[in-house]
């Protein structure tokens, strides 16, 4: 599921996804809240003043059926800042996703608290509209209506807010990415700028947090990925700025690339300029197990001796985007490709930015490997191999 995925850097480890802290509402308050209760005459003179529900923004995942054929929904609703209007945008998937995932988008008209309505693509570039879907409500925890194809086909669809299964295994997390700033100035006079301009005098820092939303959040395991708190966070930046020469520096996420089965992936990106001619660059990924909260690393996700062949294959795809130049990216001189490796809904994703390969390749390498090609290589009891053979997709086992 293509949702965002850039190039991404993971500092760290945990760095932009530690703390526990959560300020949201829970889920079954929210559920509670939705259950229509029937007026009395005494409930009417004791009723409370109503309280205004707060926003519905960030990342929503749904499970329902379309046409009676089941399906995954994450939507991500973004709420009018600035110039820019609320909209909602994200994809879906039937049954185990294994023919890939069609792209939600809301139109121009959307408005938050109006009945929700999507326009579903194949083809978000080349604007190949599959559908559309009409709400009866406006968006929040059920969604109902009618899905029609461009041709006028119609049939019904029921979605709920769902992100367990039946055995109260976490499946997915929501949550919504924070980007905020600061800035101080030089720590260091040598480190300003030659023509001592105003700009010069001031260092900047942006920072993005994974804040996770909901009751999910009170689980010991996701309580690592959580952001920490705002006075953290703010007195965290400010001793970044205070003891650390740079000018201007960006740490961010660049989405959530994949978000079901239990796995989180995270993609994010460095910037930073300390004086000189060149800013610096770096991408990647990590996975995260939600069942404990911690990184998967390459040593967990592969067999025993089996980077080596691990990092030919990212070789292949790296020379095969370099065309006919036939430029080996990767080199012997690399590191290994842990944190660069992340997951889609059907392959693994690897990023690279022009300071991670030994070429400088401007803009950077972003490089989808199908799963069928790295099962070989994977551990039988890690958390990517048990997703797979929950979806049917290890060893090519057929799944009903």
């Amino acid at each position: 599921m293509r949702m965002g995925s850039q190039a991404g850097w993971v500092i760290g480890g945990l760095a932009l996804l530690a703390g526990c802290q959560s300020d949201t509402k829970s889920t079954a308050a929210e559920l509670t809240a939705a259950v229509p209760v029937p007026a009395t005459r005494a409930s009417q003179r004791a009723a409370p003043p109503r309280v205004a529900s707060p926003p519905f923004s960030g990342y929503h995942r749904y499970r329902g059926t379309v046409g009676g054929q089941p399906i995954t929904v994450g939507l991500t609703f973004k709420l009018a800042r600035g110039r820019e209007p609320a909209s909602c945008q994200g994809s879906y998937y039937y049954g185990y996703g294994k023919r890939g995932a069609l792209a939600l988008e809301s139109n121009a008209a959307y408005r938050p608290g109006q009945p929700l309505t999507l326009t579903e693509l194949s083809d978000p570039e080349k604007r190949t509209i599959t559908g559309q879907w009409q709400a009866s409500q406006p968006a929040g925890l059920v969604l109902s209506g009618t899905w029609a194809s461009p041709g006028g086909q119609q049939l019904p669809f029921a979605l709920r807010e769902e992100y367990q299964d039946a055995r109260h295994r976490q499946l997915a997390v929501r949550y919504e990415i924070l980007t905020e700033d600061a800035e101080g100035p030089l720590p260091q006079p040598e480190s300003r700028l030659a023509d001592r301009s105003a700009d010069a005098e001031l260092a900047t820092l942006e920072r993005s947090y994974l804040h996770l939303l909901g009751s999910d959040t009170l689980c010991p395991a996701l309580r690592r990925l959580q952001c920490p708190s705002p006075a953290q966070r703010r007195a965290e930046r400010r001793a970044y700025l205070r003891d650390t020469p740079v000018q201007e520096e960006t740490e961010g996420i660049t989405g959530i690339t994949f978000n079901e089965y239990g796995l989180l992936s995270v993609g994010t990106y460095q910037t930073g300029y300390s004086g000189g001619a060149h800013f610096s660059h770096s991408a990647g990924n990590t996975i995260y197990d939600l069942a404990t909260g911690a990184p998967v690393t390459l040593a967990q996700l592969l067999r025993p001796g089996a980077e080596a062949q691990f990092r030919a294959l990212v070789r292949q795809y790296l020379q095969a985007e370099a065309g006919s130049r036939h430029e080996d990216w990767l080199g012997a001189d690399q590191p290994a490709v842990a944190g660069h490796v992340g997951l889609e809904l059907n392959s693994l994703l690897l990023t690279f930015e022009e300071d991670d390969l030994r070429n400088r390749v401007v803009g950077g390498v972003e490089i989808f490997m199908p799963y069928a090609e790295i099962v070989p290589l994977l551990r039988p009891d890690s958390p990517v191999a048990r997703m797979l053979r929950e979806r049917g997709l290890w060893r090519g086992q057929p799944k009903q």
